[in-house]
């Protein structure tokens, strides 16, 4: 008989933590409840147990969360359906003082837990509204875009934080609570407009009948009225004293036929409604709406502390998020490493649906990097600046919000419209007082604060701009550590640097390389002749003649006044010669202008190749460097290979 009865157990169950929960559900849990712990009192024989009031207690305890009056119908159906049974079922002498004992000690276990048990639950339901409203002033104002994460100073500040949010809670409390009994009326509500869902929301109140509702929305046609218009009205039931019943009650208590509304502002800003309800009439609730007025203005003032509260929690999640941007920002060492930290940071202050970058190309610009939902769509597209926004903002060195609209805006020029009415923000990006290029923020929404959303990008864009100065400067200064300032090729140290890298990797790999020494004939003569500054020249011209010839994988260095090192990855010594011949035959044919005159040079040229006979890479520079002795010993003007 018990297990015909679990499956509708289960179910009742479901339904009563269901989000459709209801009174029918809960009679629905009551009589199968009552019923399966009948059954299985005396299908285990528990009936004569010492264990058996027990039974009243796991009642008693689900009973706490049932309605009160749901909970007083299974108690008395329960004490009722137990005696029947012990009267059908267990027939014998003293019947009756069995189930009077039973009677009493279950009801002073059931009233006893039922008391306890209820004044717990709403005490825990109490602390776990206080600090779901804890959780949300902590986040800020309404629409605050921040994540929630840990900082330098935001643990020790949190702390005071929910401290003082604490006060200010009980504060209002005691306000509203106090002058609800002051006033004789039956409650007092603070509620506040729910973002989410459109209506209002039991923010904070004191009742002396009926339990308020703080946890769903109410309908905000009323109060709605009062916040627009800024000014109190008073409802009253049909006929002048009929009953009304507000819907921020969970069971609107009987009697209230007057129910005055009064905004509640703060620095000039309506922040909420006050709503008294109880049986006024018509005269006294006039009367006291300066009272009400004289309420509510201090409740704004309260309430003020919180919102400025929650402000200055914004403002320091703001500078945190700042100071994280900034230090990613110095650690950064590619351009490609800023734009992602750049758009990562904008993604999580702001509600950014897409962002590009783009970078001027003269005339036009286009986009290098991208983020979002329609990143592809934008990615690498080149436009004119001229038919574009980006191309104004440019031109004015100004930062353009666009609020949205009914019409598509040419962010990107008329062959790349962004979406119809859709929200953009466009900064330019200033390095070193030169105009580079933008950043595209398109939103998801509009009605943003978007005062707010520039002072953040403003500072963003800021801390790249330096962050690319600084990315320039470092460049500037790897490039000079290992260049050659006169000739732009690498120097020694790069070479050096270079030939070892390559060492390693063709003895693992067996694969070919190849080193010229090249060297300027007769140099020295030209600058006795001539002077340093045409022997400068002569540099630079064959510099730029090696540079013609060579590859872009080939490594080409100036190791000394007038002698140069090429190393030619994967060339055999015979490649090797025939590229050193075409660098020999063009120096001998270009010529180099001096005063009225113009003069012409020659080179020599040593080869050294592996595979060969070279156990280190020292050998294999001793070997070039010998071809290059005996190329000039044999005449000059010609290549040599060892």
């Amino acid at each position: 008989m018990v297990l015909p009865l679990a499956p509708l157990f289960l179910t009742a169950v479901v339904r009563l933590v269901g989000s459709r929960r209801s009174i029918l559900t809960e009679i629905e849990f009551a009589l199968v409840f009552v019923i399966l712990t009948i059954v299985v009192i005396h299908v285990t024989g528990l009936s004569r147990s010492p264990l058996y009031p027990m039974l009243f207690l796991t009642a008693s305890v689900l009973a706490i969360v049932l309605d009160i009056r749901v909970s007083v119908a299974a108690f008395l159906f329960l004490v009722i359906s137990d005696a029947a049974s012990i009267h059908l079922l267990e027939k014998s002498a003293g019947t009756g003082e069995t189930v009077l004992v039973r009677i009493i000690v279950s009801s002073l276990f059931y009233i006893f837990f039922l008391l306890y048990g209820r004044i717990e639950f709403v005490k825990r339901a109490e602390i776990g509204r206080r600090l779901k409203r804890f959780e949300e002033d902590l986040r800020g104002l309404k629409g605050e875009a921040f994540v929630q994460k840990e900082g330098v100073s935001s643990e020790s500040v949190e702390r005071e934080a929910v401290r003082t949010l604490t006060n200010i809670d009980d504060t209002l409390f005691t306000l509203l609570d106090g002058a609800r009994e002051a006033l004789s009326v039956n409650g007092i509500c603070y509620l506040v407009p729910d973002m989410e869902d459109g209506g209002f929301r039991v923010r904070e109140g004191s009742s002396s009948a009926g339990e308020l509702n703080f946890d769903s929305s109410v309908e905000g046609g009323r109060f709605g009225t009062a916040m627009q218009t800024g000014r109190p009205l008073t409802i009253r039931g049909e006929g002048g004293g009929g009953k009304l019943y507000p819907d921020y009650y969970k069971d609107p208590p009987s009697g209230v036929s007057v129910l005055a509304v009064v905004p509640v502002f703060d620095g000039g800003e309506v922040r909420g409604v006050l709503a008294f309800d109880g049986r006024l009439d018509d005269a006294v609730s006039e009367g006291r709406l300066p009272l009400f007025r004289l309420v509510a203005f201090m409740a704004g003032e309260i309430v003020g502390y919180k919102v400025h509260l929650s402000r200055f929690v914004v403002n320091l999640r703001e500078l945190e998020e700042l100071y994280a941007v900034s230090r990613k920002l110095a650690e950064a060492k590619k351009v490609g490493d800023v734009l992602d930290i750049v758009f990562a940071a904008a993604a999580r202050m702001l509600p950014v649906k897409t962002m590009a970058f783009t970078s001027r190309r003269g005339d036009e610009s286009v986009v290098i990097a991208s983020w979002g939902k329609d990143s592809e769509k934008f990615r690498k597209i080149r436009f004119k600046n001229s038919d574009s926004l980006v191309g104004w903002v440019l031109e004015n060195g100004k930062y353009l919000v666009y609020e949205g609209g009914d019409k598509k805006r040419d962010v990107f020029g008329q062959r790349y419209k962004i979406e119809r009415g859709r929200a953009f923000m466009i900064f330019p990006l200033i390095s070193e007082e030169e105009l580079i290029g933008t950043f595209v923020l398109i939103l998801r929404s509009e009605d943003l604060p978007y005062r707010f959303y520039i002072r953040i990008m403003e500072v963003i864009i800021n801390m790249t701009a330096a962050s690319m100065v600084g990315l320039r400067l470092m460049k500037r200064l790897n490039r000079f550590a290992i260049t050659d300032p006169m000739t732009g090729l690498y120097n020694r140290r790069r070479f050096n640097r270079a030939i070892r890298e390559h060492w390693e990797r063709v003895e693992r790999y067996s694969e070919n390389l190849s080193l010229l020494i090249i060297d300027i004939d007769f140099f020295k003569k030209i600058n006795d002749t001539y002077g340093h500054s045409t022997g400068d020249e002569v540099i630079k011209e064959v510099s730029a003649t090696i540079l013609r010839i060579t590859r872009k994988v080939d490594i080409v260095s100036r190791i000394g006044g007038e002698e140069f090192a090429v190393l030619l990855p994967r060339i055999s010594s015979e490649s090797a010669l025939s590229t050193a011949e075409r660098i020999r035959r063009a120096v001998k044919k270009d010529t180099i202008k001096v005063g009225g005159n113009r003069i012409s040079v020659t080179i020599s040229v040593g080869i050294s190749s592996y595979p060969g006979n070279w156990s280190s890479v020292e050998a294999l520079m001793k070997g070039a460097d010998d071809a290059l002795y005996r190329a000039k010993g044999e005449g000059r003007d010609r290549c040599v290979v060892i």
